[in-house]
């Protein structure tokens, strides 16, 4: 890369990126720059390239590569240089005639220094790494959670199973998931292009195949594919490459942004979450408060009282891997699908046809009146979580809120995929019926006699139940063995036949007991 003097102020902006002390008016006027101009955008990553390349050199000691005989140019602008000044642009020019001839096939060894590892959950490497940090090469990681440190500001985390090469020139992801949430500090390459340059959240996702899928979370990313073409995504915009090229809304909730191992459940502690789960994590601690749709099995982030439900109908919802679909129960108690298999059941009774809200991890918002003119309404009051005199919304706990009637249908066999080292033993929840919202729950009774029914059911078959439930019964303990076997976990809530108002029927603390394989 060659910046003239008609680049001067691409330069200063530049400078001020790599060098933290951009304000926001610079920022937004460098945005509106690469976005309008692919040379720009060019100029920009190998900038940012040489930027790194140059932390990693002097970090490890080294000289820089200056060819003999160059001399840092003068900026125009400035007629004056202290020996700093200039030295620092010496520095700079170097490292960018560096990186040039680097990448354009110069030979040299891979000398990058170990990458340390900072946090880690249920890590278990093919070959265990040193001292809690990666050298130079290969490397799987078989299962777990790992967070990399690659530069002195920037980590990114990555999720198993993960195949990667570490060197010189960045990260190499064959196979697996990585993501940042504080823009990127090396290249990241894979098998259909590189990810050059991201300012904030962003995530890769590589299948076993090669197929590539690129989300700029809430910043544009830029997307490399040869020496010259470089791609803007947009924010909030997922390019997928493989067989075929498309452009699709990206989906935080499928990227980590911290390793779970201070809260929430985790492996560690042989627990996957379930509620967790419903809100994009991973079972480990770490989804959102959101949901899904039981009208057609969509994500949702808003917590709303709706209606009308796909009665009967089973909804996929591919956008979660371990939540393999949701349904409203058949009003007249025929026969359901519980799986996008086609696995059915009869076990669940006659219901009103009717339920309020989605399928949500986490508190939910109730209800004092509802407008039958309005198609959505939402409300302020939260509905009550305290269950026995323990409040499952709070840090250490988990909270599936499932008004009856509704069910939500887990696929244990993508939890193995995802955690090989281990076996699913046992199911474990407290189930209750919350009845009133948590403004009323101080001085309200609970309503006469309103009821609701909780049942588990694997692969189509019920495991357990309890029926006619209300606040007056309290905390209900949940078990059920689960075998190697077992696929399709489904928890589900009807009304008790007695419609379904006030039946906010709660699965709190579910989760999977895991014991390691021998």
């Amino acid at each position: 890369m060659t910046l003239r003097a008609g680049d001067d102020h691409l330069t200063d902006l530049l400078s001020a990126l790599v060098e933290g002390t951009i304000d926001d008016a610079q920022l937004a006027e460098l945005d509106a720059l690469l976005a309008a101009d692919e040379k720009s955008r060019l100029a920009y990553i190998q900038y940012v390239d040489a930027h790194a390349e140059l932390r990693r050199r002097v970090a490890r000691g080294h000289g820089l590569l200056i060819p003999g005989g160059m001399t840092p140019a003068r900026h125009p602008k400035r007629k004056k240089y202290n020996a700093v000044a200039l030295l620092l642009i010496g520095v700079v020019a170097g490292a960018l005639v560096s990186f040039v001839w680097l990448r354009s096939g110069g030979s040299h060894e891979a000398t990058s220094p170990p990458v340390k590892i900072v946090a880690a959950a249920d890590a278990a490497w093919v070959k265990s790494p040193a001292r809690d940090a990666l050298t130079p090469g290969r490397w799987r990681l078989a299962q777990g959670i790992v967070e990399l440190q690659l530069s002195s500001e920037k980590t990114v985390i990555i999720d198993a199973p993960a195949d990667f090469d570490l060197g010189d020139d960045g990260l190499t992801l064959h196979r697996g998931r990585i993501s940042g949430s504080t823009g990127l500090s090396i290249p990241i390459v894979t098998p259909h292009g590189q990810l050059a340059a991201a300012a904030g959240r962003w995530g890769l996702i590589v299948a076993p195949d090669g197929a590539t899928q690129v989300h700029a979370i809430d910043h544009p990313v830029d997307w490399r594919t040869g020496a010259e073409h470089v791609r803007r995504i947009d924010a909030g915009r997922c390019l997928r490459l493989g067989a075929t090229e498309s452009m699709t809304d990206a989906d935080e909730h499928r990227f980590l942004q911290y390793v779970p191992t201070a809260r929430g459940p985790s492996l560690a502690g042989r627990r996957i979450d379930l509620p967790d789960m419903v809100g994009g994590g991973c079972g480990l601690g770490n989804g959102r408060l959101a949901g899904i749709s039981i009208t057609d099995g969509r994500i949702v982030t808003l917590s709303e009282i709706i209606n009308p439900f796909s009665r009967g109908k089973y909804l996929p919802v591919a956008e979660l891997p371990f939540v393999d679909g949701v349904f409203m129960p058949d009003p007249k108690g025929q026969l359901n699908i519980v799986s996008t298999t086609g696995v059915t059941t009869e076990a669940l009774p006659p219901n009103s046809g009717h339920a309020w809200g989605h399928v949500w991890n986490g508190p939910q918002i109730g209800y004092d009146t509802f407008k039958k003119d309005a198609p959505v309404v939402t409300y302020d009051t939260r509905l009550n979580t305290v269950v026995a005199g323990t409040d499952y919304s709070q840090p250490g706990h988990s909270l599936l809120n499932l008004h009856a009637n509704k069910a939500v249908t887990f696929d244990l066999a993508a939890v193995r995929d995802a955690y090989p080292g281990v076996r699913i033993v046992k199911l474990t929840a407290v189930a209750a019926d919350a009845e009133i919202t948590l403004q009323r729950a101080g001085r309200q009774s609970p309503r006469e006699r309103t009821s609701a029914d909780v049942w588990v059911l694997v692969d189509g078959r019920m495991r357990f139940s309890r029926r006619n439930i209300n606040a007056l019964d309290g905390a209900i303990a949940v078990s059920v063995d689960l075998s190697d076997g077992d696929r399709f976990l489904t928890l589900a809530a009807t009304d008790g036949g007695n419609g379904d108002g006030n039946d906010w029927t709660l699965f709190a603390d579910a989760v999977l007991h895991v014991e390691p394989l021998p």
